[in-house]
């Protein structure tokens, strides 16, 4: 009787052991997973950014000139240090930065929104802190680009997006919560990466 209790105790560690595995992979599979299909909505996305053809091209600093097409701001430099030791559990080769996305996308021939993507924490019009959710960003009311004043009402747009934080909570959707790294790189025609170095790039 002893013998056939301690196999039954045996079988049962192995076992539980084995559901505890496969949970954890299930779990695992379920962050992976919505990682991707964010990837893949961003992929689909940011294919509708167009030059306007008026201004500069791409900007990577906070002195914007209007009617900017696409802007990278680094908003937070992530969460502090100690906590992002603990999260990564290897070291210091990681950092976690937090970006924010603007871009001009064209809905028809000459009416054009400001699109984008920022991290934020649960409530949107709230600024960085260096964990969050990430948003996606669609302007609802279209500019025309064309003519006098071009510029200026695509500077308007520009404004919605990082000046008004209501207007830009309001136009937001939720994607993904739990972010602590979101970096972007823009590529230039030859694929050279444009950081601080390549600042103000022409249309």
């Amino acid at each position: 009787m002893g013998i056939l209790s301690l196999l039954v105790l045996a079988l049962f560690a192995m076992f539980n052991q084995t559901q505890k595995a496969l949970l954890a992979n299930v779990n695992q599979s379920d962050v992976m997973e919505s990682g991707r299909s964010v990837m893949d909505l961003l992929e689909r996305d940011l294919v509708r950014a167009r030059p306007a053809n008026i201004g500069t091209n791409y900007v990577l600093n906070n002195e914007v000139p209007p009617s900017t097409n696409l802007v990278i701001l680094r908003t937070t430099s992530g969460l502090p240090n100690g906590v992002a030791k603990d999260l990564f559990l290897d070291g210091w080769r990681r950092s976690t930065l937090i970006d924010d996305l603007y871009y001009l996308a064209e809905q028809r021939p000459g009416s054009w929104i400001g699109a984008g993507l920022f991290v934020a924490p649960e409530d949107a019009s709230q600024p960085d802190g260096g964990l969050g959710t990430l948003y996606r960003y669609e302007d609802s009311q279209p500019e025309t680009l064309r003519g006098m004043g071009a510029g200026l009402r695509a500077r308007e747009l520009y404004r919605r997006f990082f000046e008004d934080s209501n207007y830009r909570s309001n136009n937001a959707n939720r994607l993904i919560d739990g972010v602590i790294f979101f970096r972007v790189t823009a590529f230039g025609r030859f694929g050279e990466a444009l950081d601080l170095t390549s600042r103000y790039q022409s249309n």
